[in-house]
Order: C-alpha cells, then sequence, then structure tokens
C-alpha cells in the first residue's frame, strides 16, 4: 500500500514548469465519539525546477460525522477516488512504499 500517492497526466512532471496533480490520502479523524476513516486529497501543481507546490488546495474532505469504520472500507474508497482521477487523464502514479527490510521508503511508479 503507498504511503504517499501523487496523480499527474504526465509521466514526467519534472519537465514541466507547472505539472497539475492530485494526492489522495487516507486520514484517520476522531467524529461523533470514536474514531473513523476519512479519504481526503489535495490539488495543486508542482514545479520541479523550483522544488515548489504552487496553489496547493484541498479538494476532497467529508465533514461532519462521516467516515468510514474500517480500513478496508477507507481503501475501497481511496481506489474509487483513484479511478475518478485516473478517468480525468491522470493516470501516471507516483508514490512512496515503505520497505520494512531496507528501513527506508521506496519510489515507484504505474500507470493506471
Amino acid at each position: 500500500m503507498p504511503v504517499i500517492e501523487t496523480l499527474y497526466k504526465t509521466n514526467v512532471p519534472e519537465q514541466m514548469k507547472r505539472a497539475e496533480y492530485y494526492q489522495p490520502h487516507i486520514d484517520a479523524k476522531f467524529r461523533g465519539g470514536k474514531w473513523v476513516f476519512v479519504v481526503t486529497e489535495k490539488h495543486g501543481w508542482y514545479n520541479d525546477q523550483g522544488k515548489e507546490v504552487i496553489d496547493p488546495r484541498t479538494t476532497l474532505d467529508p465533514g461532519g460525522d462521516e467516515g468510514l469504520a474500517t480500513i478496508e472500507e477507507a481503501w475501497k474508497r481511496y481506489d474509487q477516488q483513484v479511478q475518478r482521477r485516473a478517468s480525468d487523464g491522470f493516470v501516471h502514479s507516483f508514490y512512496i512504499e515503505f520497505d520494512g527490510n531496507a528501513l527506508a521508503p521506496v519510489h515507484k511508479y504505474k500507470r493506471l
């Protein structure tokens, strides 16, 4: 499972002046007297030359008492959000996974 996943329309975001991205994420939040999982998402543009994020915004953050009871439900909702973005053309997934053997993060890529 990815620790951090960033979705782009290009497989070479580092070559663009402004590469638009979405970054879905699963958060645990305390709501309605209990812990629940919510799928959130950030959107912005990344400038690799300047190493800066431009105009970051939260595009998905369910409020109120919304939340999912299990991590399995959250991963299903996360996958739905990734597929939604892929249908909009954001098919290049750059992600980080943690390698328990090397005790280090591993950068990976896949086309959705």
